[in-house]
């Protein structure tokens, strides 16, 4: 039962840590992963920009990404839901530990009592953690996919709030630009961060049956 009290403990350690940084270290597992295909991407679409300038008229412009996720209500509210989710599969997993050493207890005591063997103890034990090791995983899967469902839809969101804009603006490119990117520089008047995020608050607005003028009159009144 010592070996038993060891691993339970090791488990809930890498677990709990798990939890806590599931979301975070996984959107940088996914940017590191990238980074060398992100590289030669944007140097493709720089190649491709100035290969259009030969023959054409081109048109660029950009959008700053960083500000766009800081002042995007649906990107704010999503991440404030998912905090009360983290917040509450922890507290989930929390139980579950805390019932589980419980567990432990009563059979030591069991054992000194004579009351049953360490075998059989061993035994009822190991199948109590799986249980818990299966509900962990199942846990973290499912709060990877809600992570990876609100991924998607902030993505094409944006994406298609921009091709909308375009439809009027008549841009060759719109280039997405952050801190750490390979753009070095960019002409301010060529931002169009500002107006994207209106437009993409606006849409949002319509979308959960609010309008954002009416709200914030109805806020000082």
């Amino acid at each position: 039962m010592k070996k038993t009290a060891l691993i339970i403990n090791l488990i809930y350690g890498a677990a709990l840590i798990a939890l806590f940084i599931l979301f975070f270290v996984a959107g940088s597992k996914k940017a590191e992963s990238g980074d060398g295909g992100k590289i030669i991407k944007e140097k493709d679409e720089i190649d491709s920009v100035l290969l259009h300038a030969q023959g054409q008229s081109v048109k660029i412009a950009f959008v700053n990404t960083d500000s766009i996720l800081s002042n995007y209500e649906y990107y704010k509210k999503s991440i404030e839901k998912f905090e009360t989710q983290k917040k509450q599969a922890e507290k989930q997993f929390q139980d579950k530990y805390k019932k589980l050493e419980e567990d432990y207890k009563n059979y030591m005591t069991k054992i000194n009592l004579g009351l049953m063997t360490e075998q059989e103890a061993e035994a009822q034990f190991s199948k109590k953690q799986q249980e818990v090791e299966t509900y962990y995983n199942s846990l973290t899967e499912e709060l990877l996919k809600k992570e990876e469902r609100v991924s998607s839809q902030l993505y094409d969101s944006i994406i298609s709030q921009v091709a909308q804009y375009n439809k009027t603006a008549g841009f060759t490119f719109i280039i997405a630009h952050s801190k750490g990117s390979n753009i070095l520089y960019a002409d301010p008047k060529l931002d169009l961060t500002d107006e994207i995020i209106k437009e993409l608050n606006n849409s949002y607005y319509k979308w959960i049956g609010e309008d954002k003028g009416k709200k914030k009159k109805s806020k000082k009144n």
